[in-house]
C-alpha cells in the first residue's frame, strides 16, 4: 500500500472521528421512551438538564428512542427499530445514524 492510499484513510478515519464527536453534542433527537420529542425539548427546559446524558445519571434504567429531526412529516416520529433502547444502545445508534448522514 503506497503512501498517499495511507494518508487518505488515515483522513476518512479522521473525518468519521470528528462526526462522532460531533453526534456526542448533538444528541438533540435521543428521547426517552416515554416522552414526545416535543416534552423532552420542554422537560429540558424546565429541569435545566443539558441532554441525554444528564436524564440518564437521573434515571439510569430509562429506555431510550431516536426520532426523526429534518424530514418533514417524519419529524418527532420514531425511527424503524430504534425503540426501547438503554442508554448505551441509543447512544451508539444515534452515532450510527449521525455519521451516516453527515458523511
Amino acid at each position: 500500500m503506497n503512501l498517499i492510499k495511507v494518508l487518505e484513510k488515515l483522513e476518512n478515519i479522521s473525518r468519521k472521528l470528528d462526526l462522532l464527536d460531533k453526534s456526542l453534542d448533538q444528541q438533540k433527537f435521543m428521547v426517552p421512551q416515554h416522552m414526545s420529542l416535543s416534552e423532552w425539548n420542554e422537560y429540558k427546559k424546565k429541569h435545566k438538564i443539558n441532554g441525554p446524558a444528564d436524564y440518564h445519571k437521573k434515571f439510569p434504567n430509562a429506555k431510550w428512542k431516536i426520532v426523526h429531526g429534518n424530514k418533514k412529516g417524519e419529524i418527532g416520529k420514531p425511527l424503524k427499530g430504534m425503540t426501547n433502547m438503554s442508554y448505551a444502545e441509543a447512544v451508539k445508534a444515534h452515532a450510527a445514524v449521525y455519521i451516516n448522514k453527515h458523511s
